[in-house]
């Protein structure tokens, strides 16, 4: 039965009707999520730690037998060094002030940068201000080991600065200046541009433990843990604790191109380079690896970034002498010790002929060295020397000499010996 064709129009257009109202609605219908964002910005904040410096009040001169210059370090207000800076605060400043010095003194300040921000810094980038230009370099020498490194919130790193009285310089002189050093966030880098290192001959010694890293700190020096073992009144010296103190000399030719040059490093008394395995290693750099002096390749002596030179390996104790060859030129090393503990001494010469060093380039030396004393009669007066936050210690003092072209320079560096 057929449909009217008035009727079919209509259902038709009924049914049109339906499906666009249907449809329509159905691109209406939503939901919706809020994001709320709340951002709270951390702040970046350095301060100065842990002061100490290798010639305080009553000490002897580093590398001399006499009491003549002092080196003192402490922390003061100098100056807002954060003016203009919106980010920054006013920091309590190191302050440097050697007194008595004289052509060829030396001293060194070692600090603790600590990051007490919430976000990692990166730094130091280093800006010397025009008093301190006019003299640096020219009558007294200071340098850092102001290697750019990254420091964790609650984080520490520890630097170094070396002033060195050179032979240009007056009588009764003050010499003043003032060294800033700039921390940034980690992931930029800042617009102003840092002072160039002075290109002056400089020779510096660090320590480091048996894996690279850092001695330990007790508030005023660097030291090792030396222990015993026994029943009472027949006590022995046992090992130390790291078991390995690794002696580096870092010698950086500021000149002209030098094509011999002799390093001679006395080594603290009672100490020796290890005689089993690797003992030295003679490196050259370019430029000297992130992080140093500390490294993960001292330990095995491995010149990581830099070029071998030669290595001592199984040299036995005792005295020895050998030359290695190395592109044309030659390096000879010759160690000499003498007498027995207490009291043993270790000098190690190394003579590099041969071997062209460009201004601005560095010879390294790792010499990996052991306590002497292990297995020998325990003496509780041994720790003579003072008395420390940890107790009595020994002071152990490594000296290193540089010569080249009738030129010499030397550094003295300490650490302490507790008794375990």
């Amino acid at each position: 039965m057929g449909l009217d064709r008035s009727r079919l129009l209509t259902h038709i257009s009924s049914l049109m009707m339906i499906l666009v109202v249907i449809g329509s609605a159905m691109a209406m219908w939503s939901d919706s999520l809020k994001i709320k964002t709340v951002i709270n910005t951390g702040n970046v904040d350095v301060e100065f730690g842990l002061i100490s410096t290798n010639d305080p009040e009553g000490s002897n001169d580093p590398g001399y037998g006499k009491d003549v210059g002092t080196c003192y370090a402490d922390k003061v207000e100098i100056e807002n060094e954060d003016i203009g800076n919106p980010t920054g605060d006013n920091d309590l400043d190191l302050n440097i002030t050697i007194v008595n010095a004289y052509p060829s003194y030396n001293c060194t300040v070692t600090f603790e940068v600590k990051n007490t921000g919430t976000i990692p810094v990166r730094g130091p980038h280093v800006t010397t201000d025009s008093n301190f230009n006019s003299w640096n370099g020219t009558y007294v020498m200071c340098i850092g080991n102001f290697t750019e490194i990254t420091i964790n919130p609650g984080e520490s790193a520890w630097f170094k600065i070396s002033c060195h009285v050179l032979q240009a310089a007056g009588e009764n002189q003050i010499y003043r200046g003032q060294i800033y050093l700039m921390f940034h966030q980690w992931n930029e880098e800042p617009t102003t541009t840092t002072t160039p290192p002075i290109m002056q001959p400089q020779i510096r010694k660090f320590f480091t433990n048996s894996t690279g890293g850092q001695l330990p700190y007790d508030g005023q020096s660097f030291y090792v843990n030396i222990s015993s073992r026994g029943p009472p009144g027949s006590k022995s010296f046992d090992g130390t604790n790291p078991q390995h103190v690794v002696n580096i000399v870092d010698f950086q030719n500021g000149g002209n191109v030098i094509n011999r040059l002799n390093i001679t490093d006395y080594l603290p008394v009672d100490w020796m380079a290890s005689p089993l395995g690797n003992s030295i290693a003679i490196c050259k750099y370019t430029s000297l690896p992130s992080g140093f002096p500390y490294n993960p390749g001292w330990p095995s002596l491995s010149c990581t970034g830099g070029t071998q030179l030669a290595t001592v390996v199984n040299y036995g104790g005792g005295n020895y002498t050998n030359t290695y060859p190395y592109g044309g030129g030659t390096i000879d090393v010759n160690i000499t010790t003498v007498g027995s503990f207490p009291g043993i001494n270790q000098v190690i010469m190394i003579n590099i002929t041969g071997i062209t060093i460009n201004p601005g380039e560095h010879i390294v030396i790792l010499i990996k060295t052991e306590f002497a004393g292990e297995g020998q009669p325990y003496n509780p007066g041994y720790f003579d020397s003072g008395t420390g936050p940890l107790g009595s210690y020994k002071l152990f003092t490594n000296t290193a000499r540089a010569e080249w072209d009738s030129n010499s320079i030397i550094v003295s560096e300490s650490y302490r010996g507790y008794a375990k």
